[in-house]
């Protein structure tokens, strides 16, 4: 089982099974990584994916849900967690590039009005689970669809900050 903590800042996770990337060099991270260019894993290298925080940065969301596909094996789970842009403070902070809502990934989702269409016709996640978590925060929990799709794990790895915080997935 492989593992990305995407966008990691000072949450640095055992390796193995997780790989820490951040932009930032100054930091424990085991590669730094820009999320706004293309990644450096080949394709279906990953089982799961943690981006905490992080894809509120990225310049191009469909270049950024594009590349965690592309780096995801069949059936891998991705969780994301993020500001929606309703939050009045999410305006505040001038790295937010990109702006999410509770409907955004649904886009990527068959049965979507849009999927299937440039240009969501490339990509295709199952979403699991989505949750407003408070006024400002949102969670989602994702499957990976590709052909040759593999049986999705029962559980996928808990994270040591969610295990901290008491959390599971």
């Amino acid at each position: 089982m492989k593992a990305l903590n995407l966008g990691c800042g000072p949450w640095i996770f055992p390796n193995p099974p997780w790989i820490n990337a951040d932009i930032l060099s100054n930091i424990a991270a085991d590669e730094v990584v820009d999320i706004n260019e293309e990644w450096i894993w080949p394709a279906n290298t990953f089982d799961q994916v943690w981006a905490n925080h992080v894809l509120e940065h990225a310049w191009d969301i469909k270049h950024v849900l594009h590349e965690i596909w592309r780096v995801c094996k069949p059936g891998a789970f991705v969780q994301i967690r993020l500001p929606i842009c309703t939050w009045p403070e999410f305006w505040d902070d001038p790295t937010h590039h990109s702006h999410w809502t509770q409907q955004t990934l649904t886009w990527y989702q068959q049965g979507h009005s849009h999927h299937g269409a440039q240009p969501f016709q490339d990509i295709e996640f199952e979403v699991r689970r989505q949750e407003l978590r408070s006024e400002w925060e949102l969670l989602w929990d994702l499957i990976v669809v590709k052909p040759g799709r593999a049986p999705v794990a029962e559980t996928p790895i808990s994270n040591p900050q969610q295990v901290a915080q008491g959390e599971t997935l």
